[in-house]
């Protein structure tokens, strides 16, 4: 199959805007059974221990129907004013990238969210609105992939282009049923010892360097 950059150069494609976000899980063997008010997150269950920190669900939207890909399918998916970074040598990375999306709102059933033992829980509601409540959102993965679609509807990695970010921020629903949400790569987590850029010298290299060394000091 051909690449996303060879894709690019046809004419004759179909391609699809893709967002998913990692949010945590608890382990439902420790959850489940101390906690009947749980929804299977940290932020509905008041026993630490079940989170163990391995776990998470992804919760994929796509601006159509994916053949062989499980996602919430939505009318309106809407990637947008992304900002480039700018970095600051020898103070900090400077301002990161950033990325705001919106997506509409729509009724969900709980089905992909609340299975096995939790099913007993769904109903019916805004799906955003049950995100939000139900899970710590801020500050966790997401990935934006830009895809080509092969001529039947199916996805594939290798014709894809993946952007990692974190969660900036999530609005609830507006009156329009309209989701906004803010994400930033994921560089910003950086702690402050670890963000200065080194400033560009004139350093010159004072000795040769043999392909049968193996250690090199600087200083």
């Amino acid at each position: 199959m051909l690449t996303y950059d060879e894709i690019k150069r046809t004419t004759n494609r179909k391609s699809a805007k893709i967002v998913e976000i990692y949010l945590d899980i608890n382990d439902p063997l420790i959850d489940f059974s101390s906690d009947p008010k749980s929804y299977g997150t940290p932020k509905t269950t008041d026993d630490p221990n079940a989170f163990t920190g391995d776990d998470f669900r992804v919760y994929r939207y796509c601006d159509q129907q994916i053949n062989n890909l499980q996602c919430f399918s939505t009318t309106n998916l809407n990637i947008g004013n992304q900002t480039t970074p700018k970095i600051d040598p020898s103070v900090s990375i400077g301002d990161r990238t950033t990325l705001s999306l919106s997506i509409n709102d729509f009724i969900d059933s709980d089905a992909y969210t609340l299975q096995g033992g939790y099913s007993v829980r769904a109903f019916n509601g805004s799906h955003f609105a049950k995100l939000i409540s139900r899970n710590e959102i801020k500050g966790r993965r997401a990935i934006v992939i830009d895809a080509y679609l092969d001529e039947h509807g199916n996805y594939y990695d290798v014709a894809a282009k993946k952007s990692h970010f974190i969660i900036d921020s999530i609005a609830s629903p507006t009156i329009k049923g309209v989701v906004n949400i803010q994400l930033s790569d994921a560089l910003k987590l950086t702690n402050v010892d670890n963000k200065k850029i080194p400033e560009q010298n004139n350093g010159v290299l004072a000795f040769d360097i043999f392909s049968s060394d193996t250690l090199i000091s600087f200083t």
